[in-house]
């Protein structure tokens, strides 16, 4: 008999995306009329070490947010952790 290997999940959906709230990251940040700079800027003075090129990333699904991070988001939007999800699940 051989080995079955096992499949390590992976970080992304069937879509390629790497994370459930970057496009309402986006939307909240717009709506604010915030540059991503500006939010990368807010970002790190909640403690959050960002660039604005990863948080570009982050907003079009190609970068994971660490779960650990996204109070940091909440925070800097001045929204609440539900809103950030958008009405995932529903």
């Amino acid at each position: 008999m051989g080995l079955m290997q096992q499949q390590r999940p992976t970080s992304h959906d069937e879509k390629g995306h790497t994370n459930i709230v970057g496009p309402q990251i986006r939307k909240l940040r717009a709506a604010r009329g915030w540059s991503q700079a500006k939010l990368a800027v807010r970002l790190q003075l909640n403690g959050l070490d960002i660039r604005r090129d990863v948080l570009a990333q982050m907003e079009s699904q190609l970068h994971c947010i660490k779960d650990r991070d996204i109070p940091h988001f909440a925070r800097a939007l001045g929204a609440n952790l539900a809103e950030l999800f958008g009405g995932f699940g529903r």
